[in-house]
């Protein structure tokens, strides 16, 4: 995303609360009737951990609301 994003780009992110202390991948598929779509990988990260994600690979991540759960909305924006 580093690399596809402008200088000024962002990225806004929101969690679902699976557990707020771990972060997790969990596999998905969709369909409708006897559709069915292929498989697919949807990352929860945990804030502790895209803290440090963010840091290490050139973001400076913000958390812009906060549940109870440990569901929250953040942004990602470039380091400078």
């Amino acid at each position: 995303a580093h690399a596809l994003t402008t200088a000024n780009g962002q990225l806004l992110l929101d969690s679902s609360e699976l557990e707020a202390e771990t972060s997790k991948v969990v596999s998905y598929r969709l369909g409708y009737g006897e559709q069915w779509g292929p498989e697919y990988k949807w990352l929860y990260v945990c804030q502790k951990d895209l803290f440090e994600i963010a840091n290490k690979t050139g973001w400076l991540a913000q958390f812009i609301y906060e549940e109870d759960d440990g569901s929250y909305l953040a942004r990602l924006i470039k380091a400078p």
